[in-house]
């Protein structure tokens, strides 16, 4: 295969995207890949075929610490569709594609999330009051891919298809509720549908981060805890 250089592609991958997708999507993901050529330029990389998984690891773990928590996400993906491309069009042969497969652990993201023994002693410290149960069942679920939108949709009757702590959980509670099987999942003590808002259920569970000895329990919130069940499901708390 004739050698690519990493400029060439790059011109190509950028006409490519200029004329198939939306301006504001093109100039974006076209940026993020020349910040990526630049790193590897620094590094002495000029060709295609010769940028590995630890130019594109180093690249990421560069995220500005500050940056929405999405960022690591977004060039990891203009990575993907950039390498992508380049086999599709045949200026890359697939076995040096450097993402081929997804990197894992400490490359995805450098926000301090929790793990998943954090998340266990926060379980354990939450009282088993009602308002306390639900709280549990809210983390396990968070944890599990539910946002908080999600939450608020749920009813009783949607418990047969959580994930397998949170249906346990809930179902050891369904006794005292059966004549509730279609009512929110989120109820008062006396039976009453009830909203899981952010601010305040964030609160809890900076309570509970706190009681856990977790360390800065002021940033545990239900999106932390929404992220770090995504990152470990994703990264499959695997060692590169």
């Amino acid at each position: 295969m004739k050698i690519i250089f990493l400029s060439q592609a790059l011109a190509r991958f950028t006409a490519y995207q200029n004329a198939e997708n939306q301006p504001k999507y093109a100039r974006a993901v076209t940026a993020r890949v020349a910040e990526l050529i630049d790193h590897c330029a620094e590094a002495g990389i000029t060709k295609l075929a010769d940028v590995e998984l630890k130019h594109i690891r180093d690249w990421l773990r560069k995220t500005p610490k500050k940056s929405h928590p999405g960022a690591w996400k977004a060039r990891h993906l203009a990575a993907q569709i950039f390498f992508n491309y380049c086999v599709f069009v045949e200026l890359l042969a697939p076995d040096n594609n450097p993402l081929a497969a997804s990197p894992r652990g400490a490359t995805l993201t450098n926000k301090p999330l929790l793990t998943e023994f954090d998340l266990h002693r926060v379980l354990l410290v939450i009282p088993d009051t009602h308002m306390g149960i639900q709280d549990k069942i809210a983390c396990l679920l968070l944890w599990n891919g539910y946002k908080l939108s999600d939450l608020n949709a749920l009813a009783i009757s949607d418990i047969v298809r959580f994930p397998a702590a949170a249906k346990e959980l809930a179902e050891s509670t369904l006794q005292q509720c059966q004549h509730l099987r279609n009512a929110s999942m989120w109820i008062d003590s006396q039976g009453s549908p009830r909203i899981l808002h952010g601010q305040k259920l964030n609160k809890r569970l900076q309570r509970y981060a706190e009681r856990a000895e977790l360390s800065n329990p002021a940033r545990v919130s239900a999106s932390l805890i929404f992220q770090s069940g995504n990152y470990h499901r994703l990264s499959e708390m695997e060692e590169e």
